[in-house]
């Protein structure tokens, strides 16, 4: 049959066609090598390994990663001066002063920048475990899944009773410098107003760059990330991301805000879509807990390696699991049918926080660049500085695309290519960086 043959960073790629087009397409940042199709099942394999390890959280297990006291003896491996320095760069003058001496041992910048803005608040929460949607009927199928209570990993936890619970949220969308058409990432957030009235905003609307929005009591989360290896073939896959986020904010509209099923938001939309191209897509609803009260729940939908995490203090709570066929190979919905992974196969999940958590939706731009544990640091940091969370997502933005320039630095992608045999990859991966946050806020405090 005939082969398609599509740049890959470190790997040759031959996909089976239908035609002149692939059935599924790879990620575009990869570059021709020597390597054959025998390369993909190893990638695979050494893919499935990877969800063991804890710097790339991809067992989609809950995390508790403290980074005080001596936890801040980092591996050196992981580049943290860098990000240190980055630091200092998108705080500016609002960054503290008067770092401590002694956590300068392991890490003169990083580990002393973590300790001078340490604010202590402990919360506790409940995750539940990711499971695959399926079925012949997607449809019935959505709302079984949205009703079914999964068992849940509890800690202990102080709890909001009485207070009102409000989703402060914000967002970046910036386009890879390397790309001419914009960009391929979209997003878009949907909230309830003050007035009890459904809002919504995008990267197209016309908005102050770091403006934030609050929704009392529930807000619904999207982002999409177009697949570049279209790009070879002509097509702009950023047209279909942002009109599968166009279509996700109208479908969130008819969703019940007590609720909401962020599974059917992604398949309704994904059957709505025209534009040629495919995308990742990550879906997040945020309600008060119908099950304890002060805390909220947490809903989403996640197909590809796009993803979401919830940060608690300096620690990663929970952070979802990638969904790829092989390594940088990532599940993808289309509006052509052949071309796409069926939807139903989106992980579910179902996550208890707290006030004072803060979730973090983003494309595969921010996951392939910094290591879970390095994004909690620096939300804990943007918080306890006052940052909203439009400047919040603004400011790993561009810590981001700084790493993403550096060819020395050791990078969740880097990592990822060495353990599927290319021992000499090293550097941050340059690509679009969407990121939505959004605070977790009891009577409107953070």
């Amino acid at each position: 049959g005939r082969m398609l043959l599509l740049r890959s960073k470190a790997l040759l790629h031959r996909l089976p066609t239908k035609g002149k087009e692939p059935l599924l397409v790879r990620r575009s940042e990869y570059h021709r090598s020597k390597f054959t199709q025998s390369a993909t099942t190893a990638a695979a394999q050494a893919t499935s390994r990877l969800r063991h390890q804890n710097h790339h959280c991809l067992g989609g297990t809950p995390l508790l990663m403290s980074l005080s006291g001596s936890s801040c003896r980092l591996s050196t491996r992981m580049g943290h001066q860098q990000v240190g320095r980055s630091l200092i760069r998108a705080f500016g003058s609002g960054f503290p002063t008067g770092l401590r001496r002694n956590d300068v041992k392991r890490n003169a910048v990083y580990c002393s920048m973590l300790q001078s803005l340490v604010v202590g608040h402990s919360h506790g929460a409940s995750a539940s475990t990711a499971q695959r949607g399926s079925g012949n009927k997607p449809g019935a199928r959505v709302a079984a899944e949205a009703a079914s209570n999964n068992p849940s990993i509890s800690t202990t936890t102080t709890n909001a009773a009485g207070k009102e619970l409000d989703f402060y949220s914000g967002a970046a969308c910036i386009p890879s410098v390397e790309k001419k058409n914009g960009g391929e990432d979209a997003y878009f957030m949907a909230y309830l107003s003050e007035e009890n009235t459904l809002q919504s905003t995008s990267e197209s609307d016309s908005t102050e760059p770091q403006e934030s929005f609050k929704g009392r009591g529930y807000c619904m989360l999207g982002i999409s990330d177009g697949v570049g290896g279209w790009a070879d073939m002509g097509i702009d896959a950023g047209a279909y991301s942002r009109q599968l986020m166009h279509f996700a904010n109208q479908v969130t509209q008819e969703e019940d805000a007590s609720n909401p099923n962020p599974k059917r938001v992604l398949y309704k939309a994904v059957q709505e879509t025209t534009a040629k191209g495919s995308a990742t897509v990550c879906i997040v609803s945020l309600t008060p807990s119908s099950q304890t009260s002060g805390m909220a729940n947490l809903r989403a939908a996640n197909l590809g390696d796009s993803g979401f995490i919830v940060v608690r203090e300096k620690q990663v709570l929970y952070k979802s699991p990638v969904q790829q066929h092989s390594f940088n190979f990532p599940y993808q919905v289309s509006s052509i049918p052949k071309y796409s992974d069926n939807p139903m196969n989106a992980q579910t999940f179902d996550v208890e926080v707290a006030p004072g958590d803060t979730v973090v939706l983003a494309t595969d731009g921010l996951f392939d660049n910094l290591y879970p544990e390095e994004v909690a640091s620096i939300v804990h940091e943007a918080k306890a500085s006052g940052r909203k969370p439009g400047e919040l997502a603004h400011i790993l933005a561009k810590i981001t695309l700084e790493v993403a320039t550096d060819k020395k630095r050791d990078t969740p992608f880097s990592y990822g290519a060495r353990q599927v045999g290319f021992p000499h990859e090293y550097g941050g991966k340059m690509d679009d960086v969407t990121i939505v946050c959004s605070y977790v806020m009891a009577d409107s405090r953070m």
